[in-house]
């Protein structure tokens, strides 16, 4: 069989691939997809209501697919049993909220609406109170990350 480019160049370089990807997908589908929004000059609020109801379904459609359901899929495969495995996935979400809100209660950072909000704000400069924020919202994502890569790597720690 033989290999095209593409398929060539993903076997040989997976990490340059990878951002390539990561880049099409973060950057250019992303833009693409705000493109619309630059010709509407007027939302009305029921439009608004709709694109925020649509965004929130969407976030909460990438939490169910590529975190509850992994994790729940993991805890059946480890434990067997799909209560255990349930039980395993609520009290990670309820862990992860309390962290989320600990550091969104504590940890300086600005909002476009509300504002500042966190200890300490006054002493950092805004561009740094958004770069927070930003890290904030991505923090549970990346945390999951870092523990699926522990477990591919260690697996008998998990076992």
């Amino acid at each position: 069989m033989q290999m095209n480019e593409f398929e060539r160049f993903v076997a040989t370089s997976p990490f340059l691939s990878g951002m390539i990807a990561s880049f099409l997908a973060g950057t250019v589908a992303t833009t693409l997809g705000a493109l619309p929004i630059l010709a509407l000059r007027h939302l009305s609020a029921n439009l608004t209501n709709v694109l925020l109801s649509f965004a929130a379904g969407i976030m909460l459609a990438a939490t169910m697919f590529s975190l509850l359901m992994p994790g729940y899929d993991a805890g059946l495969a480890r434990h067997g049993d799909k209560a255990a495995a349930a039980v395993i996935v609520l009290i990670s979400l309820g862990a992860a909220a309390s962290c989320c809100g600990l550091v969104n209660r504590h940890v300086p950072h600005e909002h476009f609406c509300k504002g500042c909000e966190g200890d300490n704000t006054k002493r950092l400069g805004r561009i740094w109170l958004f770069v927070i924020a930003i890290v904030i919202h991505n923090f549970p994502e990346g945390w999951r990350w870092a523990w699926v890569r522990r477990a591919a790597a260690c697996p008998r720690a998990w076992a």
